[in-house]
């Protein structure tokens, strides 16, 4: 834990080169593989000062802005990305002179060369010039003079438009980073953790929300996905918790697919339910959360046979409306996925107490 004594850069400014290369992550992929990928990133961090309890149990990280570029090494075929990306940058280990960091960022990309029926039919990787992008980042860093440190790291990029757009397997990117980083702006001294009042331990959560899914056609039409599931939870440590619950999700791409091929009306709806068992965690920055969700699909009331769990990564903003009390509404955005395939982008609403 950091005490009152320790000064440390309010902001900081960095920008470093990538050199890496496309992973191919799915069979059936059109294009050849790049042999290698370059990009380039500029970041602004902002370093907490330990005011609040929950910058201390996560040992008081940087908000970080992220802008990125990337030529993933096929002009006509792939083309080039843009990105921003706010996040978080995690202090994992400090020695006398150097430290071991955790980069986690996710925002909006552009990307220039989708696929198109007609000009690009190879990408069936990406249906649409704006996605999501991702980035998982482990780097170490050193000074090498005054306000200058050297950064060294590993990084992965997931660029995915959620299959709002078809095709939709994602492209993936990982590689070397090296770049530098300059400290600006004053110091500030790291407070004491203040006191916390600790929440309940046990308690329920109910979500609801609505999804956009692309007909696996180019150019076909999107369908909702509906779902809504309800839990409990263990705050098991401060500011994470862990949750377990049934869920219940509609999907009428697959609904309208079964009429269309005419299968009786029963059956449709028995393909396009989804009845869930599911395992999450929960972590939890002051009105902000990440919850990483696995959900394991059962046979009730559904006829469903293909992968047999999903992986849901939400961010949450949880309003800090104090007449509620312990009654805590949220709202947000999720990516739903098997594996490294999306399969929708949803918004989401709900409550804990």
């Amino acid at each position: 834990m950091f005490s009152s004594i320790l000064a440390l850069s309010q902001r900081s400014i960095g920008a470093d080169l990538f050199i890496g290369k496309v992973l191919e992550h799915k069979e059936g992929l059109l294009f050849e593989i790049p042999p290698i990928s370059i990009g380039g990133n500029i970041w602004v961090n902002h370093q907490l000062d330990g005011s609040k309890a929950w910058h201390h149990y996560w040992g008081n990280p940087r908000v970080e802005g992220l802008l990125t570029f990337m030529n993933y090494g096929n002009n006509e075929v792939l083309g080039q990305g843009i990105a921003m990306a706010p996040g978080f940058v995690f202090n994992l280990k400090r020695w006398n002179k150097s430290t071991l960091l955790f980069h986690y960022a996710t925002g909006i990309a552009y990307l220039t060369k989708p696929f198109d029926p007609v000009t690009n039919v190879t990408n069936n990787a990406i249906g649409s010039h704006v996605n999501n992008i991702s980035r998982l980042k482990l780097s170490w860093e050193r000074p090498i003079c005054s306000n200058i440190d050297l950064s060294i790291g590993l990084s992965f990029n997931h660029f995915s438009n959620g299959l709002t757009s078809s095709p939709n397997s994602g492209v993936n990117t990982y590689g070397l980073n090296v770049g530098l980083k300059r400290h600006i702006g004053s110091k500030i001294e790291m407070q004491e953790r203040p006191d916390f009042i600790r929440p309940r331990k046990v308690g329920l959560v109910a979500m609801t929300g609505i999804g956009v899914s692309e007909h696996s056609n180019f150019g076909g039409p999107n369908f909702p996905v509906y779902f809504t599931n309800a839990g409990v939870y263990w705050r098991f440590a401060d500011f994470q918790r862990l949750h377990i619950g049934a869920e219940y999700e509609f999907s009428t791409k697959v609904y309208e697919f079964e009429r269309s091929v005419f299968n009786t009306e029963v059956n449709a709806r028995n393909k396009a339910r989804r009845t869930i068992i599911y395992i999450a965690e929960e972590l939890m920055f002051g009105p902000v959360s990440m919850r990483f969700q696995l959900g394991f699909y059962t046979r009730y009331k559904s006829d469903y046979n293909g992968d047999p769990f999903y992986i849901k990564i939400m961010t949450l903003y949880h309003p800090p409306i104090k007449p509620l009390g312990n009654v805590k509404p949220f709202v947000g955005i999720m990516l739903k996925t098997h594996f490294a395939v999306a399969e929708y982008i949803a918004l989401t609403t709900g409550v804990s107490f």
